[in-house]
């Protein structure tokens, strides 16, 4: 539960509302692409390399 892995079928272990999971300073939090939270690092956005499943990581808006 709550470790990026969706361990049930509809992914209710992973759901937004039960995990929350912080991360630390230097972090930003999103979604991999099993749906599960991850923290990345702040250097890893604008880079080219999409991290998010989203994408929010190569954000113009934020780069």
């Amino acid at each position: 539960m709550c470790n990026g892995v969706q361990d049930c079928g509809d992914g209710s272990d992973e759901d937004l509302t039960y995990c929350t999971r912080g991360c630390n300073s230097i972090q930003i939090r999103c979604l991999n692409p099993t749906g599960g939270l991850i923290c990345i690092s702040k250097t890893a956005m604008c880079d080219n390399v999409r991290d998010c499943a989203d994408g929010s990581d190569e954000d113009q808006k934020y780069c």
